[in-house]
């Protein structure tokens, strides 16, 4: 049966080694919706509505590939975490 103990100083270990967690970069996004009724008559009337995703379009990296299996890959950025701006634009006649 083997024993665990504390290690010396200066012997690795395979609990983490007290360097802690390792964090991805900080992300946020912001989406926008903008509707506007107008009414023509009083049973008629339209709806405009705009919606826009990633709306400051912003580059923000993804998490760097932290698997050791691949050193040749290890640390690289691989592309973006969230998609291009899109906008989706519609009108709504109701009556």
């Amino acid at each position: 049966m083997a024993t665990v103990g504390v290690p010396k100083n200066g012997a690795y270990d395979n609990n983490g080694g007290g360097g802690g967690r390792v964090w991805g970069f900080n992300r946020w996004n912001l989406d926008v919706s903008i509707t506007k009724e107008t009414k023509f008559t009083e049973r008629t009337g339209a709806t405009f509505y705009a919606l826009i995703t990633n709306f400051f379009n912003h580059f923000q990296p993804n998490d760097p590939t932290m698997s050791i299996d691949s050193p040749g890959s290890w640390g690289v950025i691989t592309g973006s975490a969230y998609d291009p701006r899109q906008m989706e634009f519609g009108l709504r006649i109701h009556f």
